[in-house]
């Protein structure tokens, strides 16, 4: 296969990075731990260990690793081998040891028990001493010559007089002499392999508190980064739900942060002092059980097409099942599966790796570094997995690899998320471009279909209005129809002889009155079917015309037999279109004598004019029978007509019409039985 010049250089730089990497992993874990020079230290030996020769200010420190005195099922301390008949020995153990890993046939195989340890120490005396302790399963009493030194938790013989707890620490020794007897005893009734689990370490109390401090320091240093690295990408899933990687990875770095504190020197007992021994054992399985099946699932989601299916299901159901158990499980019970799911580590481990050639080899992105980085992580799981079993004795290394790998997997995840936003943006700019290109050109298309709908619209709302004058036709020929009749009657009578002038001029003044109805009637049809009232206003007193259109309507209201009234109570001068008003004004007065025209009651109908601070009123009150509620909403619709049988109602429609043209309004109070008062207001522009 070809390699581009682009990956031999990512190859170059990656291995650039991982070479930083392996060299600030070296230095912390030379500084984290502070390795001592450990050749040639001296061993216990059936017992005993000699400290005579060794100088702890330059030699450094000693683990007291090897082979104790153990008895079992019995608490002994420092004046019990003071007696005649000295305990009787069960054999030597080794430190450290699960005692259901050791070699001595134990009565409880489960490592559930109680017993003690015992070391001879010869050392020089008045030498200013430490030792540092880590976990002891799972409490114990610790006895330098004949003092009580240290006590965590309850020792006891049985569950009930038992109380287990785990506090790592420092104990300074003081009253040394050059024989010494390290008694102690241990119980355990709470998880399986109880025993002295971790080196107990010796040398000078500067040193040791020196390694407590720098192990406290890296803990702490490991749970606050990786709790921000955790928090960072939840909250990058958080904005981004797509990609599922950034949670799992997220949720992990949060164990793995927790984790670092419920291992090694315990940290959350130093911030929580309270906190009680089985919240931090439940605790620290947890982190270890679920851990198992969200990395692999992290993985999973990085390279789906090189992770086999069945293989994910497998890792997936039985460490689900695992972690089920320490749901629903007490302590002792569901820590027999540690060993079942540290083996399923390893192996998803392995697998894990395999899936990272094959991403190699199918060249995805960032596979090359994550390859690296899980081969060197898998290397100190391994460790831990073997010194957990005591088939080594290094300790426990992986917080510091999983810190490493999550530093790179979080470096790969934030330039996958670069790589995906500068991508975006490309496409953004690209896009903006061809958008605004196209834009440009919908803009002209639109302004082209505006102006052609705009036509389309009004040759609709013509043929629609045209359409509907023809619906109304024969209304609208019976309206013309009358007024021609009428006419053509006065016309016959004016042409007789035997009339006297005075009836003459009233036939006449008759035809002129129909001559009007026709011409309004011409006006409002012709207004309609435009569309649009153009008005052409110019300085007009409303009296005036009120006074004259009363002269002209008041014939037709005597005729009826129905009093008119007229009060006006301004002389103020407004713009107006006088004629479109005139025809306003006859329209509400004929709309209220045809209502009132049955003769039925004393009909009056009174015109009012007068003035507010914007508005001249036309007020026209009728005591007829008033307005139905269900025709309240219609009158001012086109070709709606109440009362008429052949009306055109186009009426109060154009009334409206034209009272809207004049930016004023018309409004209506009505009562059945008691009349109708229509309001006209039309704006005062101009004093």
């Amino acid at each position: 296969m070809k390699i581009s010049p682009k990956l031999n250089l990512l190859k170059y730089l990656l291995n650039k990075l991982l070479s930083i990497i392996l060299i600030l992993g070296l230095t912390s874990s030379t500084f984290f731990c502070s390795k001592e020079k450990e050749i040639e230290s001296p061993k216990v030996i059936d017992g005993v260990i000699d400290l005579r020769k060794w100088n702890f200010n330059e030699d450094g420190i000693v683990k007291l690793d090897g082979n104790w005195e153990f008895y079992e099922s019995q608490l002994l301390d420092n004046s019990d081998f003071k007696k005649l008949d000295k305990p009787k020995m069960t054999g030597y153990i080794q430190v450290p040891k699960k005692w259901s890993d050791t070699q001595l046939n134990l009565k409880n195989s489960d490592g559930m028990g109680y017993g003690t340890y015992r070391l001879r120490v010869l050392i020089q005396p008045k030498v200013k001493i430490s030792l540092k302790y880590k976990t002891i399963g799972s409490s114990f009493n610790l006895y330098f010559n004949d003092k009580n030194l240290l006590h965590i938790g309850k020792v006891g013989e049985t569950k009930d007089k038992y109380l287990p707890d785990w506090i790592p620490g420092v104990l300074e020794i003081e009253d040394i002499e050059t024989e010494n007897d390290l008694i102690i005893q241990v119980s355990n009734f709470s998880v399986r392999g109880g025993g002295i689990w971790d080196s107990l370490i010796i040398g000078g109390t500067s040193k040791i508190v020196l390694r407590r401090e720098i192990a406290l320091s890296r803990d702490t240093f490991f749970c606050g980064s990786l709790l921000m690295i955790g928090l960072y990408h939840i909250a990058n899933y958080y904005f981004r739900r797509k990609d599922k990687s950034n949670i799992l990875f997220g949720i992990f770095c949060l164990l793995m942060s927790l984790r670092s504190i419920l291992i090694e020197e315990i940290i959350i007992r130093k911030l929580f002092p309270e906190i009680p021994w089985i919240v931090i054992a439940n605790l620290e399985y947890f982190t270890f059980f679920f851990a198992v099946p969200i990395f692999v699932s992290y993985i999973r989601s990085c390279f789906p097409d090189e992770f086999n299916l069945k293989i994910y299901k497998y890792i997936i159901l039985s460490s689900s099942i695992i972690c089920f158990s320490w749901i629903i499980a007490p302590i002792h019970i569901y820590t027999i599966l540690l060993r079942p799911l540290q083996i399923i580590t390893i192996f998803s481990s392995f697998y894990v790796f395999s899936t990272a050639l094959r991403a190699l080899k199918n060249n995805r992105d960032g596979a090359y570094i994550f390859s690296v980085v899980t081969f060197i992580s898998i290397l100190f799981v391994i460790n831990d997995v073997l010194h957990n079993f005591k088939i080594i004795n290094t300790g426990y290394y992986s917080t510091i690899a999983w810190f490493f790998f999550i530093f790179t997997q979080a470096y790969l995840l934030s330039k996958r998320a670069s790589s995906a936003m500068s991508r975006v943006e490309d496409l953004t700019e690209n896009l903006e471009r061809q958008v605004k290109s196209r834009t440009r050109e919908l803009s002209l298309e639109r302004d082209n279909l505006i102006n052609a709908n705009m036509e389309i619209e009004k040759l609709s709302e013509s043929r629609k209005r045209l359409s509907m004058i023809g619906e109304m036709a024969s209304g609208i020929v019976h309206d013309i129809k009358n007024p021609i009749s009428t006419i053509k009657t006065f016309t016959d009578l004016v042409k007789n002889d035997d009339i006297t002038e005075i009836e003459k001029k009233e036939y006449l003044s008759y035809i002129a009155r129909e001559i009007d109805r026709l011409s309004d009637l011409a006006y409002d049809i012709l207004d309609f079917s435009k569309g649009n009232i153009q008005i052409y206003p110019e300085l007009v007193n409303p009296a005036e015309l009120l006074k004259e259109v009363y002269q002209f309507i008041k014939i037709d209201f005597d005729h009826s037999q129905i009093s008119i009234n007229l009060e006006i109570l301004t002389d103020t001068i407004i713009y107006m279109d006088k004629e479109r008003i005139r025809r306003v004004i006859i329209n509400l007065a004929n709309n209220a004598r045809e209502e009132m025209n049955d003769g039925l009651k004393n009909y009056l109908f009174i015109i009012k004019l007068y003035k507010t601070p914007n508005y001249i009123v036309f007020e026209f009150i009728d005591n007829g029978n008033g307005l139905r509620e269900e025709v309240k909403n219609k009158i001012f619709e086109a070709f709606y007509s109440e009362g008429k049988i052949k009306g055109t109602g186009l009426g109060l429609y154009m009334c409206k019409t034209i009272i809207d043209a004049h930016k004023g309004k018309i409004e209506y109070q009505t009562e059945i039985g008691v009349g109708t008062t229509f309001f006209l207001y039309l704006p005062i522009i101009n004093e």
